[in-house]
């Protein structure tokens, strides 16, 4: 049994020291710190600089389909009600009715679409092998406005973040409200 327990530390010790050293990149902001590989760490960095010094109420964001950690270091209130949409999480019509529903009823002013590949799950692309329904949704609705690491969903999966910003309503889609009649 005792040998059983120092092979199970010793093994618990050596993954540990392999996820330390594969990611050696330190993110630090003023709500801690984060390790994170080259190519994610470059990525969250500009992202976290493009929304330096905006208030919460500018830019409320959503993450899909995996990302909070976003929203946690931004120290801004995630506005979605899933903290991943990943095929597992989302796996029937009525989640997926359910994940536009937030889209359409919160007033959501940015998207940020992760290079979060879910192979794991059979299904690796958001918008492409899940959520398709979900990925149009937000096309319809909002703009590119910025691109951080990697093009979302590479040959190489590096890592990468696509920001879209909400596309204002027209004046022809929203009509000015009826004039009060007075008597």
């Amino acid at each position: 049994m005792t040998a059983f327990l120092i092979l199970a530390a010793l093994f618990h010790w050596r993954l540990s020291l392999h996820g330390y050293r594969s990611k050696p990149h330190r993110l630090e902001t003023p709500r801690g710190t984060f390790l994170l590989p080259k190519d994610e760490y470059a990525t969250v960095r500009a992202a976290l600089d493009y929304f330096q010094g905006r208030d919460e109420g500018e830019f409320r964001l959503a993450v899909v389909p995996e990302g909070s950690f976003f929203n946690y270091f931004l120290d801004s209130v995630p506005v979605f009600y899933f903290n991943a949409s990943l095929p597992d999480l989302v796996n029937t019509p009525e989640r997926e009715d359910r994940f536009i529903r937030d889209f359409r009823d919160k007033d959501i002013k940015y998207v940020l679409i992760t290079s979060r590949w879910a192979s794991e799950y059979g299904a690796p692309i958001f918008g492409r092998d899940y959520l398709q329904r979900g990925f149009h949704h937000i096309r319809k609705r909002y703009r590119p406005v910025a691109q951080f690491g990697a093009p979302l969903f590479n040959p190489d999966e590096a890592f990468g973040a696509l920001l879209l910003e909400k596309i204002p309503a027209s004046p022809q889609n929203n009509p000015p409200p009826a004039r009060p009649t007075t008597s």
